[in-house]
């Protein structure tokens, strides 16, 4: 057991014990050491690598250039979506379903099902890749994405004012209306640090978007080091609501909301790890999606969202607000 242990969420001193867990996203097999917090149950790697930038080459699936960027057609679905959404808003009814009868109904991106946002609101999403939620977003109508990821080649800017820049947090300017990081926060050095930052750059009735792998919870418990989520060594921590709670307190933020989203592959992944078959192997279901029978699959499915329901998932969705702005 780590004699120097520090929870780098909670800060307690108290570890409970050690996993040992593999590299097997592509299969190195490389064995880490997490430590497991008493006092938040949160996990983290025990020494971050430093060759970590190894393990994310550059075919890393966040980095793929999006297919479909915004064309002259779709920019003008763009306006015409923002004139539905202005139009749904007036009442001005006979114009929505007009636009409606052409465009379909209005429809939210899931990866705002958690949060109310305006569609002139800013919106910054941190660690975006190359930049594939913005140009979802866009092309729903929502006017002011942005997008930054240190970790990029060169900053990327699409037709339509869509931009996403290679820059560290710290250098972008806000206020922003909603600051979104979508399964990034485990990735984070010193995630403190990365909330203290977000709160510097919300509006006062701002919001912070946090989507990521969580525990206590049933596939932690069922296949331990297998488990898919800890994805050694790029998860460097495995937060949990107590974990979170005392990161947001320290940063000036609160818990608004909490819930669960967790999928199916918490289960096939998992099992497929127990198996010895990474994620990207050519008989994962990742890549051959008939190796897994669909009433199984249903059955998994099925599984998840009772799991998020009990609070037992393995992916939490946290919506934090400036505690006194």
């Amino acid at each position: 057991m780590a004699t120097d242990f520090k929870c780098r969420m909670c800060g307690s001193g108290d570890a409970r014990r050690e996993v040992a867990v593999r590299e097997m996203m592509f299969g190195t097999r490389t064995v880490f050491q997490y430590v497991e917090c008493a006092g938040c149950e949160g996990l983290q790697i025990d020494r971050i690598p430093d060759n970590l930038s190894e393990f994310y080459p550059d075919d890393y699936y966040s980095f793929s250039t999006p297919e479909g960027s915004i064309t002259i057609k779709a920019r003008v679905g763009i306006f015409l979506r923002h004139v539905q959404r202005r139009a749904h808003r007036a009442g001005y009814h006979a114009l929505e379903r007009l636009l409606a009868s052409r465009m379909g109904p209005i429809v939210t991106p899931k990866a705002l099902a958690k949060v109310t946002v305006s569609p002139t609101a800013r919106i910054l999403d941190v660690g975006c890749g190359a930049g594939s939620l913005l140009i979802e977003l866009r092309n729903a109508g929502f006017l002011h994405p942005h997008g930054v990821d240190p970790f990029l080649p060169r900053s990327i800017s699409y037709p339509g004012g869509v931009r996403v820049a290679r820059a560290a947090l710290s250098e972008m300017r806000g206020p922003f209306d909603l600051i979104m990081l979508h399964h990034v926060f485990e990735h984070l050095p010193d995630p403190l640090q990365t909330l203290r930052e977000c709160r510097d750059l919300l509006s006062n009735d701002g919001q912070l978007l946090l989507r990521f792998p969580s525990v206590p919870c049933e596939a932690f418990d069922v296949y331990g080091a297998d488990w898919l989520a800890l994805d050694a060594p790029r998860h460097l921590h495995i937060v949990s609501r107590v974990g979170l709670e005392s990161m947001a307190h320290a940063a000036g933020l609160k818990i608004s909301s909490w819930s669960q989203d967790s999928e199916a592959q918490q289960f096939w992944g998992s099992e497929q790890y127990q198996r010895d078959i990474p994620l990207f192997d050519k008989r994962s279901f990742a890549k051959d999606r008939s190796v897994l029978d669909p009433a199984r699959l249903q059955e998994m499915e099925t599984k998840a969202d009772a799991l998020n329901r009990a609070g037992r998932g393995d992916w939490s969705v946290a919506v934090l607000q400036i505690a006194n702005p």
